[in-house]
């Protein structure tokens, strides 16, 4: 116990501090971690994403699911239908440059 009280004496009195404030006002006490849960996907490697899910969702920024009316227009080369979100004139940003260039 005596080199925690050596080593890392700011440790000591921030939960000292933190204590102090749960008792004496335990409604209004606020914690620095984020109160979002951890993304739910599963990484092409096969582990599960590390980032925090957006508020409302239980997936990441880049693991967001696009709901189908809001997907790119666009045909894949693959032949499937693009699953990016749709942007401009029902295409999502790479699809639209295309649109615009006369190749869609």
């Amino acid at each position: 116990m005596q080199s925690t009280l050596i080593y890392q004496p700011m440790k000591l009195l921030k939960a000292l501090i933190l204590t102090a404030m749960l008792v004496a006002c335990p409604t209004q006490v606020t914690f620095a971690k984020s109160s979002r849960p951890q993304c739910k996907a599963t990484t092409q490697n096969g582990t599960r994403c590390k980032l925090k899910a957006q508020e409302n969702s239980v997936y990441c920024h880049v693991h967001k699911k696009v709901s189908s009316d809001n997907r790119c227009n666009a045909t894949t080369q693959k032949g499937t239908r693009c699953t990016r979100e749709a942007k401009s004139r029902g295409y999502c940003t790479q699809h639209y440059k295309m649109y615009l260039e006369g190749k869609l």
